[in-house]
């Protein structure tokens, strides 16, 4: 089974770049993680595109348990908008670890989300 992650964010202050962090239960992997925005256009929802816009990262870091994105500070007007892909490759129960967004250069600015649970069947 494939899942697709949509990560939306509106900075309410001056930003300078952002770095989003998103841990992986076990069991998933990222899939097809380097989608441009005219694929995720194809991807994410009506509804949210209609309300924010599709950024390309500046950079993308794929590790075993985590997804790494950077994105400059030039894009940021009004609500972004990120999605990928991820897969499960193992059946059961899982806690999905909330996703993190930060200014990279001043940490103390940060949201996360709550953890969530998941299961594959």
């Amino acid at each position: 089974d494939t899942y697709l992650l949509i990560f939306r964010f509106q900075p309410k202050y001056e930003v300078n770049s952002l770095i989003l962090t998103q841990l992986l239960p076990a069991g998933f992997e990222i899939e097809n993680l380097r989608l441009k925005q005219e694929q995720m256009n194809e991807l994410i929802p009506e509804q949210f595109i209609k309300l924010a816009s599709i950024i390309d990262p500046e950079h993308v870091e794929i590790r075993d348990d985590k997804l790494i994105v950077a994105f400059s500070e030039t894009q940021y007007s009004g609500r972004c908008v990120y999605a990928c892909m991820v897969r499960a490759i193992t059946r059961g129960s899982f806690e999905f670890p909330g996703a993190r967004i930060e200014d990279i250069y001043k940490p103390e600015t940060f949201a996360r989300l709550a953890t969530g649970q998941i299961e594959v069947k």
